[in-house]
């Protein structure tokens, strides 16, 4: 899949999530509920993608918790490799089962959902 055409998808992914009263932001701050954050990275071999959506959770050492989504496609560079242009990785956590970044009796949310599907 070429990065163009997974950037398209992405974008109508997005419109059809803000339709459905969720809020893109900043990835910067910890997200809140129905909010969400998409960021991208390039290197000489791959392409990345993280999209996170909240809520959010703060760990005591100053890190963060969120349920994402991570694809990584192939570049030129990495043709010989894996081929260019190549949807190599798709990745999905959900912090609401998260069990081992959580304090011993700490339950998951109630209600807790799958979040949006991509």
């Amino acid at each position: 899949m070429p990065v163009e055409t997974f950037e398209k998808y992405l974008a109508r992914w997005k419109t059809d999530l803000v339709k459905k009263g969720y809020k893109e932001v900043n990835g910067d701050n910890p997200l809140s509920e129905h909010e969400f954050s998409v960021s991208r990275d390039q290197s000489a071999f791959e392409y990345l993608f993280w999209v996170n959506f909240g809520p959010a959770r703060l760990t005591n050492k100053g890190g963060m918790w969120m349920s994402s989504w991570h694809f990584t496609i192939s570049t030129e560079m990495d043709k010989h490799r894996l081929g260019k242009n190549k949807l190599v990785e798709i990745s999905a956590f959900n912090d609401d089962y998260n069990t081992m970044a959580r304090k011993k009796g700490q339950q998951k949310p109630e209600g807790a959902d799958l979040k949006p599907a991509l």
